[in-house]
């Protein structure tokens, strides 16, 4: 079935008969080609679902909302420092695509700086992937924190990772057999963290973990570890 994604705004705001944007128009009529009496899935990027159908040019009708299933049962923060160029736009494109449960950039001591990011941008290509790929929930995109800041922020966190190649054990070796609701990863830029900020990390109860001998470019990690979580915790795989 086609899906659509429209803000959770419009669509409670709507009372049952939502209005269609003109690309939303333009891409069910002319690039679908769907009829009137169409019908088509429509979400809100917050896990609802409401099954529509067209009953004009330029309005849905919608029915009562279900809950979509989440991905996984673990709600998985990616905490990364963003890699130079426009890698970050694959690394969130991606992330999205694998899961991931929000998305928060950090600064690090070794992170390059141009410039504060671009969170309406990241949130855009959060959107795109998901509606893309049917992810029932879009994650957030949060604005870059210092790691200072990062380890305050989810010290309560249930799971706490962060990778660093001079760990003693894999992240498959620190992953708690039992079931889990939360976890954050933590990767870091090119050059990796310091020993400092392992050190600081550690004894905020992060877990160190290594990702295998290998060197991972800072988009790869990210990705590598979220994999690995979705297989342990979610249904991948």
């Amino acid at each position: 079935m086609t899906r659509v994604l429209v803000p959770a705004d419009r669509i409670y705001a709507c009372g049952g008969r939502l209005r269609l944007e003109p690309d939303e128009a333009h891409y069910l009529h002319r690039v679908l080609r769907l009829g009137i009496g169409a019908t088509i899935e429509v979400r809100d990027g917050r896990g609802g679902a409401w099954r529509a159908s067209l009953v004009d040019e330029h309005h849905l009708s919608l029915d009562e909302r279900t809950t979509l299933p989440p991905l996984t049962g673990v709600g998985v923060v990616l905490a990364f420092a963003p890699p130079r160029g426009g890698r970050i736009d694959i690394l969130l494109e991606k992330a999205t695509e694998m899961g991931a449960g929000a998305l928060q950039p950090v600064w690090a001591a070794r992170s390059v700086r141009k410039d504060s990011g671009n969170p309406g941008r990241w949130s855009r290509i959060v959107t795109a992937a998901a509606k893309q790929c049917g992810i029932p929930v879009v994650p957030d995109v949060a604005k870059p924190i210092e790691f200072a800041e990062c380890l305050q922020a989810y010290a309560k966190t249930e799971l706490r990772l962060i990778a660093t190649p001079h760990a003693d054990q894999s992240l498959r070796a620190v992953l708690p057999t039992g079931a889990i609701e939360q976890a954050i990863v933590l990767t870091g830029p090119e050059g990796g963290f310091t020993d400092a900020e392992v050190e600081a990390a550690h004894s905020a109860g992060f877990l160190p973990f290594h990702l295998g001998p290998q060197v991972l470019r800072a988009e790869t990690a990210p990705l590598v570890a979220l994999t690995i979580l979705r297989h342990r915790f979610g249904d991948l795989g």
